[in-house]
């Protein structure tokens, strides 16, 4: 069973990620697009909000390069890979069990989470176009303010799509990932532990599949090789 703190844990966890993450989440598409919303900055990010820089960078790592050569282009639409990183880092609630067991289980559970948000992408945009026609109504009758509100209320959509996505998946995914986690011998432990140690090597192989030219391929090892660097200087200081 769970006791009250670890649930008070997990709320709070769920909805400091979920607002950061859906305020970044706005960047990937909705305002900006300053690259803020990418796992390199976001996950990152939110793994020193909540004092668990290593998770961060673990989860900028596997998924910024996993999916780095995915775009979407016509009807199909990839996985969000800034929802997915933000969701690991907020999935692996600490309840006594090791980083690599809680960020992997994590991100069993974050990778749907991540699609979802791609497919309600597409929904928001598809409700935005009738506060465009709106927008445009209020401009052509005279009332060119009216067209800020309609732009603040597609942005509000997805702001509210990303946050209580994020807020309902990591409440109900931490718990499970807790009672999951209570249940496996330090066997799995070792297999979580591996697993974990493989996962930004599985990345850097997508990228490197993406970006197959020599020039881009040296450039690429040169990058993968400083962030290796960067990740076991962390991994060995906290």
């Amino acid at each position: 069973m769970l006791d009250v703190h670890l649930i008070a844990a997990c709320i709070e966890r769920a909805v400091c990620v979920a607002f950061v993450g859906a305020l970044l989440g706005l960047d990937n598409i909705a305002v900006g697009q300053f690259m803020l919303a990418q796992p390199a900055v976001g996950a990152v990010l939110l793994g020193y909000v909540v004092g668990e820089p290593l998770l961060g960078i673990w989860a900028a790592l596997t998924f910024q390069l996993l999916w780095v050569g995915q775009i979407p282009v016509g009807a199909y639409a990839p996985a969000s890979a800034p929802i997915t990183a933000v969701a690991v880092v907020g999935l692996a609630v600490p309840a006594g069990a090791p980083l690599a067991s809680r960020a992997v289980a994590a991100a069993a559970l974050a990778i749907p989470v991540g699609v979802l948000a791609s497919k309600l992408d597409i929904w928001v945009k598809s409700r935005n176009v009738g506060i465009l026609h709106r927008g445009e109504n209020d401009l052509l009758d005279g009332r060119p303010f009216a067209l800020g509100g309609a732009v603040a209320k597609g942005v509000a959509r997805f702001f509210l799509k990303d946050f209580f996505l994020l807020l309902t998946a990591i409440f109900v995914g931490s718990v499970i990932i807790v009672l999951a986690l209570k249940k496996l011998t330090p066997a799995w432990d070792r297999g979580f532990e591996l697993v974990f140690l493989v996962s930004p090597a599985v990345g850097v192989a997508a990228a490197l599949r993406a970006y197959w030219k020599r020039r881009n391929v040296l450039a690429f090892g040169a990058g993968a090789a400083g962030a290796a660097a960067v990740f076991y200087l962390v991994s060995i200081t906290l």
